[in-house]
């Protein structure tokens, strides 16, 4: 991945890498790529990786950021995370949680604020209790600090696939 500007009549090289990311399902690129605006200058692009399967289903956000000189992978963080039950299933209770994405301004901030916020059901039980749904709401702040977005504050749910991954997401 790299980064350019335009400077009078020729394009230069700002940022590269040439591992910003694995996304991707079953061996092929992910398919959901956006450029953000995350700053009021300042752009990153957005990677959405969907996955799943047997009635599973989870989304990954990426968020690639040129930074000094390279592309940083400033945010990768669990968006979505579904279960559809079928008939008969005795299984996991069906379930779909999903978080809104917000880019916010911040006075003069070179880099915008970014908000994460949770809505609706998990799965919770097991270990000898009954699997229910149960609904999740949750708000979680993050600011741009060397090139990675960090959480400032969370309040609300985890989901099960946050407490799955939290070397994954840096979760506090």
């Amino acid at each position: 991945m790299a980064a350019f500007s335009q400077k009078r009549s020729k394009w230069t090289m700002d940022a590269s890498n040439r591992a910003a990311t694995y996304a991707g399902d079953w061996g092929q690129p992910p398919v959901d790529i956006q450029l953000v605006q995350i700053g009021p200058n300042r752009h990153a692009v957005q990677v959405r990786e969907a996955g799943g399967g047997q009635g599973e289903g989870t989304a990954i956000l990426e968020l690639l950021i040129p930074w000094n000189g390279t592309v940083n992978r400033g945010l990768r963080r669990v968006v979505s995370d579904a279960y559809a039950c079928g008939e008969g299933d005795e299984g996991l209770p069906c379930y779909a949680n999903e978080r809104t994405v917000k880019f916010i301004p911040t006075g003069n901030a070179e880099y915008y604020d970014l908000a994460l916020e949770l809505t609706g059901t998990d799965h919770v039980g097991g270990n000898g209790a009954p699997m229910r749904a149960q609904e999740v709401h949750g708000l979680e702040m993050l600011k741009l600090e060397n090139g990675k977005y960090v959480q400032v504050s969370r309040q609300g749910d985890l989901t099960t696939a946050d407490r799955n991954l939290p070397e994954l997401e840096d979760l506090r």
